[in-house]
Formats: C-alpha cells, sequence, structure tokens
C-alpha cells in the first residue's frame, strides 16, 4: 500500500483514549478502527495492550483498486486498512475489532471478499487466514 501524508501531525481524535482503553483490555495482536465522519480512525500497532496516542492514524481516503491510503498521522495505517475501508461499506458497523495471532503482513482480496461475506448476517466471524473479526455500531455495543 502506498500512503501520502497530508500531515504527520498526531491524532487529536476523541475515540483515541477509548479505543486505547478496549486495546489495553484484549491486549492481543491485531487492529482497531472507527468510523469518525467520513474519515477512518485506525490503529497504527499491531499489540494492542500497548497502544499509544502516537498509534493511531485517520484516513482521509483510501482507493481500494490503486491502493493508495490518504492519511494524517505519525504513522502508516495498519495493512489491513483494505479489509477494513472494506467492512465500513456495510450498513450500521462504525467500529471493527480485528485479532490475529501473528503480525498479518496483508489480506489479499479473497479474503477480504469471505470476510464481507460473512459479516452480513453475523457481528462476529473467525477464519484461520484472516483471524477474528468483530464489528458493531458503536464502541460500547462490543463486548471485549
Amino acid at each position: 500500500m502506498d500512503v501520502i501524508f497530508v500531515s504527520k501531525e498526531k491524532i487529536r481524535n476523541p475515540l483515541v483514549a477509548e479505543i486505547i482503553r478496549i486495546g489495553k483490555k484484549i491486549r492481543k495482536k491485531g487492529t482497531i478502527s472507527a468510523r469518525f465522519g467520513n474519515r477512518i480512525l485506525i490503529t497504527a500497532n499491531h499489540d494492542l495492550g500497548e497502544l499509544e496516542e502516537s498509534d493511531f492514524v485517520e484516513v482521509v481516503d483510501y482507493n481500494i483498486l490503486s491502493d493508495i491510503a490518504i492519511v494524517i498521522g505519525p504513522k502508516e495505517p495498519s495493512s489491513a486498512l483494505p479489509l477494513h475501508w472494506m467492512i465500513y461499506r456495510l450498513p450500521d458497523i462504525n467500529v471493527i475489532i480485528h485479532l490475529h495471532n501473528i503480525i498479518v503482513e496483508r489480506i489479499d482480496m479473497e479474503q477480504s471478499m469471505e470476510a464481507l461475506k460473512k459479516l452480513r448476517d453475523r457481528k462476529e466471524v473467525s477464519d484461520d487466514r484472516f483471524g477474528r473479526i468483530i464489528v458493531g455500531f458503536g464502541i460500547d455495543e462490543i463486548g471485549v
């Protein structure tokens, strides 16, 4: 994925503190993201128990065909961004927690489509290839 930085300033988003709290509770490898207006707030760090304010990126836009992300933040977004971007196309999803046992280098289009199909009528799916994905309308809705 190519990343274009609009700014490398630290993110000042009201959801950051809540996501850090959830990450410390989960204490696993993964990615957490939340829809914030037309943007996506996503973690850059894969160890959720160690999240800090500097581990967040706001995705202003993402082109899935050219694999280019336009972001604000001090780090590059998680490599799971394409999957998260696709999941947010489903209705009533504003938060995604994506857990996995190993650091995921890249989730391909086939795996992303498989996850999307499974999430049409469920709030949680698991697969050996892409891990465990939990989605919800809001952070408080996700029981982890």
